[in-house]
């Protein structure tokens, strides 16, 4: 090799450049979700928050706002189960709906109300349309 010529140096990359002139594609997302979900760090208590927009069942806009998570992971998580929840989509399965309502109606009756509520779906409703979605339960059914 002469002295101008430099000795290829092994496990080198060059850089690229990219390509800027076509757009990105597109994720395909739900209605209503953001692909991106921040989480925000509050300096004065030391935690995380999650502050975001959602559609309630009514249509209208509404803003929600949850405090004190120790991780941001959790932060994402809260808000990812929150969506998940207010979407309520007609194709859910049975049991998921009966798990939501459970959850909502615990905070509302009484404990002995509540045992009665989740006897009577355990041994007569859920054996039929546990796994069955909402969408697709017909009078006929009932």
């Amino acid at each position: 090799m002469s002295p101008k010529q430099t000795t290829p140096q092994v496990g080198v990359v060059k850089s690229r450049k990219l390509n800027t002139d076509t757009p990105p594609i597109p994720m395909p997302a739900r209605p209503g979700w953001r692909m991106d979900m921040p989480a925000y760090y509050d300096e004065k208590t030391k935690t995380w928050f999650c502050k975001f927009y959602y559609t309630d069942y009514t249509g209208v806009r509404r803003q929600k706002k949850k405090r004190g998570f120790k991780l941001q992971r959790e932060a994402k998580e809260w808000e990812r189960a929150f969506l998940e929840k207010q979407q309520g989509t007609p194709d859910m399965t049975f049991q998921a709906l009966y798990d939501i309502y459970m959850e909502d109606m615990g905070y509302r009756l009484r404990p002995g109300t509540i045992r009665s509520k989740e006897s009577t779906f355990r041994n007569r409703i859920l054996p039929f349309f546990a796994d069955k979605p909402v969408n697709t339960i017909t009078p006929s059914d009932i």
